[in-house]
């Protein structure tokens, strides 16, 4: 049965089964988010399937456009009474006015996954059925143990960067905003790239956010090879700006896609 992060942390007092060392809270370090973070679902193509994504300091549990996030996020490696052995730690964070979330990660032969455990009070925003929940990483890389061979080539937004093409349509679209190191270089958590059909054409879709301000500073793009079309949204210090001059249709559906990836659908 799932425990709530409170429980969790009680049982640790409790059975005394962990030393003052192992229990310590550490913010997450690189080699730590590199290895967990990303979106972690049972539908990864489905936006408004329940998911639970994390980087670096901001986590969030999201369905059907609504989301509960914490920040000041945490990993917890001690080991834990009646664990089993693919037990990788628990991922906390706290929620303003919540009783903040917990992911509890595992990692075995089936993949990487982390299954919600908390709060009851925060996830209560979300509906009924999601506290226990076992969602699996999106990424096949990440779902491979240490030491295996890639599951397949995924990429992420750095990648379309090596496409000459991309690296000058882009560039033009960004004008000015070609100077923050961040989007020039697509420098910072994302997800990996995927497909997305619009109105019949086939788009690549990017999203990348800046280093330890996710929140505020963050991008969409599509990316049309055939015609080196870019078009995209950039959010940053408070305002919003669309790359590209898209048409409205392509317009309407990045505001969406920007939506929902940085603000969980609302």
């Amino acid at each position: 049965m799932a425990r709530t992060t409170a429980a969790w942390l009680g049982t640790l007092v409790v059975l005394g089964s962990f030393t003052a060392s192992q229990a310590a809270h550490a913010k997450l370090d690189t080699a730590t988010d590199r290895r967990y973070s990303g979106v972690y679902s049972n539908a990864c193509t489905d936006p408004v399937a329940l998911r639970v994504r994390f980087f670096e300091d901001t986590m969030a549990v999201e369905r059907a456009g609504r989301s509960v996030v914490a920040n000041k996020v945490r990993m917890q490696k001690a080991s834990r009474a009646g664990a089993t052995p693919d037990f990788q730690g628990l991922v906390v964070g706290e929620v303003r006015g919540g009783d903040g979330l917990a992911f509890a990660l595992h990692h075995n032969p089936e993949g990487l996954f982390a299954t919600i455990e908390g709060g009851t009070k925060s996830l209560a925003a979300l509906g009924p059925g999601v506290q226990g929940q076992r969602l699996r990483h999106c990424d096949p890389n990440r779902n491979a143990l240490p030491g295996a061979a890639p599951a397949q080539a995924t990429q992420s937004p750095p990648d379309l960067l090596r496409d000459a093409q991309f690296r000058a349509a882009y560039s033009k679209a960004l004008g000015p905003l070609s100077r923050e190191r961040w989007l020039e270089r697509m420098d910072g958590p994302a997800p990996p790239l995927r497909k997305l059909t619009i109105g019949g054409v086939e788009y690549t879709v990017a999203a990348v956010c800046k280093p330890h301000d996710c929140a505020e500073h963050n991008m969409v793009v599509l990316y049309e090879p055939r015609q080196g079309s870019v078009y995209g949204l950039v959010q940053q210090r408070g305002g919003k700006r669309m790359l590209g001059s898209p048409p409205g249709t392509v317009a309407a559906e990045i505001e969406k896609l920007w939506t929902t990836e940085w603000r969980g659908g609302r």
